[in-house]
C-alpha cells in the first residue's frame, strides 16, 4: 500500500475561535433562560397561587424567590434577544462586548439574589416540612420535569 501523509490540519483562526466562544455563550444563555422560566413560571407562579388560597404565607413565597422574576425578565427579554440578534449580524458585527457593556448595570440584580440565597434555601426546607401543599407542589413540578 502507498503511504499518504495525514492531511494538514489548519489551526483555527482567532475569528473562528471567537465565534465558537460566542456560540457557546449563546447556548448557555438559552439553557439558563429555560431554567429561569421554570423557576418563575412554574415554581414561583404555582406556589404563589397556592399561597393566595391561604395554604402558607404569600410573604414566604416572595422571600424565597426574591427578584428571580426580574432576573428572568432581564435575560429572556433583553440579554438573550440581543445575543441572538447579534449572531445573525455576526459577519458584519463580530463582537458582543458592546451588548454586555450596555446591559452590565442590570447585573447588579444578582447582588440581591446572592444575599438572599441562603435564607431562601432555609425557607424552602422549613416549608417543605411545615406544609404538605408546599411540598406537594415542589414534588409535582420536579416529577413533571423528569418525565
Amino acid at each position: 500500500p502507498i503511504y499518504a501523509p495525514p492531511a494538514e490540519v489548519k489551526p483555527e483562526t482567532n475569528e473562528q475561535k471567537l465565534q465558537k466562544i460566542v456560540n457557546e455563550l449563546l447556548q448557555t444563555e438559552r439553557a439558563y433562560v429555560s431554567r429561569l422560566h421554570l423557576l418563575s413560571k412554574e415554581f414561583y407562579a404555582k406556589l404563589l397561587e397556592e399561597a393566595n388560597r391561604g395554604s402558607f404565607p404569600v410573604d414566604v413565597v416572595n422571600k424565597i424567590f426574591s427578584n428571580t422574576p426580574s432576573i428572568n425578565l432581564f435575560h429572556s427579554d433583553f440579554l438573550l434577544p440581543a445575543l441572538e440578534k447579534r449572531m445573525t449580524e455576526w459577519s458584519t458585527t463580530p463582537r458582543i462586548g458592546d451588548i454586555l457593556q450596555k446591559l452590565a448595570p442590570f447585573l447588579k440584580m444578582y447582588a440581591e439574589y446572592v444575599r438572599n440565597f441562603d435564607n431562601a434555601m432555609e425557607l424552602v426546607k422549613i416549608w417543605m416540612d411545615r406544609s404538605s401543599q408546599f411540598k406537594q407542589i415542589i414534588q409535582d413540578i420536579q416529577k413533571d420535569r423528569k418525565s
